[in-house]
């Protein structure tokens, strides 16, 4: 119980919750693989993300499916936990409940058993995404010269951090936009890559940009709600001096007006 208060002290006092350490794990990730039901509770009341990814590709629930922790596991699909997530070697969540958490409810196995691909699928997409994070170790990729990515964003887009590592070390800037304006901390937002989102802001990504393109954009809830978190300041203006509430109602952003923590912050 005394660690539960401590960790409720610690999210009043502006914990950052998505801070990760070096192999992408965030707090929640740490409740998770512990098996504490509470904290993973708080955490997610909280804002945590259930679908955020460590170093391996892992989410939540692949951590709590690995120990067995049906609590845990029951809470996480209570909130969205995505059962299709496959890890770095290939395996879904229901796979690790069955060989390594050695599962046997029949409830949680049902409500982890993949409906909408199947196994052979699933590998496929994971075998496409392998070649992609291969093809991104050349300069300029199909989709460089086709969308206008940057080599850094892509990397950041399939989260392959050996790629956004190595174009950081040679100077890549971490701010430069695609041809549409997006940049590679949206990116790593979007597709919950906490090690890439901690790396990029280390390296001076401009979160207020990102928030602002984001907000303009209509972005998901997760991602505006991590730039947030993240620093970002809701005070921050375009070019055109509009304010990022101003814009989200004009682009009729109901993530982002809806969002409890943007209004507070915003004075309403």
């Amino acid at each position: 119980m005394g660690h539960t208060e401590i960790v409720k002290l610690l999210i009043d006092n502006n914990a950052d919750i998505y801070k990760v350490n070096s192999e992408g794990k965030t707090p929640l990730h740490a409740a998770c693989c512990v098996g504490n039901n509470d904290i993973v509770s708080i955490l997610i009341s909280s804002d945590s993300d259930v679908n955020m990814l460590d170093v391996d590709f892992e989410t939540l629930l692949h951590t709590a499916c690995r120990n067995g922790s049906l609590c845990v596991i029951q809470t996480l699909l209570n909130h969205g936990a995505d059962i299709h997530k496959l890890n770095r070697e290939e395996h879904t969540p229901i796979y690790l409940a069955n060989t390594e958490g050695i599962i046997v409810d029949e409830c949680i196995l049902k409500a982890l058993q993949e409906k909408e691909i199947g196994q052979t699928k699933g590998k496929n997409i994971s075998k496409s995404n392998k070649n992609k994070f291969e093809k991104q170790k050349i300069v300029l990729t199909s989709n460089v010269i086709q969308y206008g990515w940057t080599p850094l964003y892509e990397a950041c887009r399939y989260g392959d951090i050996e790629t956004a590592q190595s174009l950081i070390r040679n100077r890549a800037d971490v701010n430069m936009k695609t041809d549409s304006g997006e940049m590679p901390l949206v990116a790593a937002c979007q597709q919950g890559h906490g090690f890439l989102i901690q790396l990029l802001l280390e390296e001076g990504a401009d979160v207020n940009e990102a928030l602002c393109y984001a907000v303009q954009k209509c972005y998901d809830y997760k991602t505006i709600k991590m730039l947030l978190y993240k620093g970002g300041n809701v005070g921050y203006k375009s070019v055109n001096e509009k304010s990022l509430l101003a814009l989200a109602c004009e682009q009729g952003s109901t993530k982002a007006v809806s969002q409890n923590s943007f209004r507070e912050r915003c004075g309403f």
